[in-house]
């Protein structure tokens, strides 16, 4: 699958090595270097969105559905690695934009910035979560945790495992 997704979203156009007419091999200039790994980054940032928006959305139905805190958390964290993965697929494009006067260290500053942003968010989810947790400790009700409820998380648990092998791959590849 993650081939598939790298011989259909990366160009054609760029690889590590190129030849020229003669046979020999030359290496990327460092703009088109530059393009290359921003083009895996980009694909990696997009798998993650839609990947963690289908388990965020996935895990709050059935969170709320069987009253279980723990998998609302769950889905909580995936809303915090779309964050993640959003900032990651931004970070791509400032990443092949030129230096200039203004940005003499290029514009990683925003990612910076974007990441603090988020890890406020998850702290704060964190803090809503311990919260909800403490009350649920306090005045217990029924969990019913089903069959389907099951199925959800082992899903969850395997498309997470994927997305691992496919950030592993593509930061091997680029």
């Amino acid at each position: 699958m993650t081939k598939f997704l790298i011989a259909k979203f990366i160009p054609l156009g760029l690889s590590r090595k190129r030849t020229s007419g003669d046979g020999e091999s030359g290496v990327l200039r460092f703009r088109d270097e530059r393009k290359l790994d921003a083009s895996y980054e980009a694909l990696g940032g997009t798998v993650g969105i839609v990947c963690n928006c289908f388990l965020f959305i996935l895990k709050l139905i059935t969170g709320l559905l069987t009253g279980a805190i723990a998998m609302m958390a769950d889905a909580f964290n995936n809303l915090g690695d779309v964050g993640t993965s959003a900032v990651t697929a931004l970070d791509a494009g400032l990443r092949i934009k030129k230096i200039d006067r203004r940005n003499a260290y290029s514009h990683g500053s925003a990612e910076y910035i974007s990441y603090t942003a988020i890890s406020f968010v998850t702290m704060g989810t964190g803090i809503v979560m311990l919260v909800l947790s403490v009350r649920k400790i306090a005045d217990p009700g029924n969990v019913k945790m089903n069959i389907p409820a099951l199925i959800i998380f082992a899903a969850s648990a395997l498309l997470k495992l994927w997305m691992y092998f496919c950030y592993r791959y593509l930061g091997k590849s680029s």
